[in-house]
């Protein structure tokens, strides 16, 4: 790796690992860190899911070392982000502070917020999940065109 980032070098001065993470697209493992015995990237590290499978098989997440710390500092500041949104909501809902008799409207406000947050979050990766499925469909009704087309060029020709 003669041309590492410098977040890369920065980490191996330090002696630091990476944290594992649960691997981004299964969700299932925590992602391990792996040395490569192939020729052409001998020693070099790479980080990837139990469940990768050489053959490219199984759970898809592979990094080497510098994408993987690049993963992992785009992640951060994506949380980082989400972070300071959330608290523009709390800072906004506490400018309000109407009294609801033993509880403050705050903490209501903030907790609604806060659940509609979760709530929103699970309904876009539904509709992650639902795009995906939609795709699949969509690549065997083209599947089954083409053959059908094939069937009545076959036909033709006899």
């Amino acid at each position: 790796m003669a041309a590492e980032s410098s977040s890369v070098a920065a980490t191996r001065r330090r002696g630091d690992e990476p944290r594992p993470i649960t691997c981004p697209n299964c969700h299932r493992h925590k992602v391990v860190k792996c040395r490569s015995k192939q020729p052409w990237s001998l020693d070099q590290i790479f980080y990837t899911c139990p469940d990768h499978n050489k053959d490219g098989t199984g759970c898809p997440f592979f990094l080497w070392e510098a994408g993987y710390i690049n993963h992992l500092e785009t992640e951060a500041a994506k949380e980082k982000a989400a972070g300071m949104q959330s608290d523009e909501v709390t800072e906004s809902l506490l400018e309000k502070n109407v009294d609801l008799g033993n509880r403050d409207a705050t903490a209501v406000e903030v907790e609604h917020a806060t659940a509609v947050e979760v709530e929103l979050r699970t309904l876009i990766n539904i509709g992650y999940d639902i795009a995906g499925l939609l795709k699949c469909i969509l690549c065997m009704c083209l599947i089954i065109v083409v053959v059908q087309l094939l069937l009545v060029f076959v036909q033709m020709k006899k």
